[in-house]
């Protein structure tokens, strides 16, 4: 998923934005989301935003 706009968070109107000016996104927002991205083609990675430690600065 390289060479593309990263949205933190969740945000329907941002991501319909996205689509309509087709650039390329991902949403980076908690995993409880992955299945309603994947019922509706949204690029997704889950990743537990409240959660800090050593692994904070890396998403895989």
């Amino acid at each position: 998923m390289a060479n593309r706009f990263a949205l933190l968070g969740w945000s329907l109107p941002v991501i319909e934005s996205m689509q309509r000016a087709e650039l390329p996104y991902v949403v980076v927002s908690f995993p409880d989301f992955e299945s309603y991205a994947k019922e509706h083609n949204i690029p997704f990675v889950g990743y537990r935003l409240d959660e800090f430690g050593s692994h904070s600065n890396s998403l895989a």
